[in-house]
């Protein structure tokens, strides 16, 4: 999170040096942040899926498959 807040920083720091007005940057800075608080929390979210294997609730998993080959 704090990587692409730096980006989103250099961004409209580059787009405010080749012209943009400063305004707008301002005003699309609460959208932007809440795009990458959803992004951050969806990839933590993913990872933690992956990292611990868990499942929803009725999602097929494959220790049944790994049951009936042995």
């Amino acid at each position: 999170m704090v990587l692409s807040t730096v980006a989103l920083a250099l961004v409209l720091g580059i787009l405010k040096w080749l012209g943009m007005p400063a305004g707008w940057g301002f005003a699309a800075m609460p959208y932007l942040t809440f795009g990458i608080v959803i992004y951050s929390s969806y990839e933590a979210c993913r990872r933690l899926g992956l990292v611990y294997d868990i499942r929803l609730r009725g999602e097929h998993s494959g220790e049944q498959d790994h049951r009936h080959r042995r």
